[in-house]
């Protein structure tokens, strides 16, 4: 649980960004593509770490389907446009952010980092430490 709950809270937050109602923007909004491909691109590193083999693949496939359920759900929110340029930026985001972990695990601060993010998801979520009051 602890190396997937990263992954929930980033999932959670594209979720989250997704249901807000659309803004009157330019019909050629370029940089649209580049914040799908940056959040997905963080939802494939963190989907590339719990997996040993195929993470590439993982990552590629996860972020594609979800970015598929985020343009479906999107489909209900009004002011949201269903682009197939957004879905195809999310499946790149999630291939390049696979890519990128496969990439900078052999980076020894990365390492550390990524050790550091398993310790406090471990802390936050664990049940050592809570007092059993029921046994009281």
């Amino acid at each position: 649980m602890k190396k997937w709950l990263p992954v929930l809270l980033w999932a959670s937050l594209i979720f989250t960004l997704s249901h807000q109602p659309g803004l009157a923007l330019p019909p050629l909004l370029v940089w649209d593509k580049f914040l799908h491909v940056g959040a997905y691109f963080v939802l494939g590193l963190l989907l590339a770490r719990p997996f040993g083999n195929h993470r590439i693949l993982i990552a590629f496939l996860g972020a594609a389907l979800y970015g598929l359920s985020d343009e479906f759900h999107q489909s209900f929110i009004p002011g949201r446009m269903v682009e197939s340029g957004d879905l195809l930026a999310d499946a790149v985001g999630g291939l390049l952010g696979g890519w990128a972990y496969i990439r900078l695990k052999k980076w020894p601060r990365f390492l550390h980092i990524m050790e550091s993010l398993r310790r406090w998801t471990g802390r936050c979520f664990s049940r050592k430490g809570r007092s059993s009051s029921a046994t009281s």
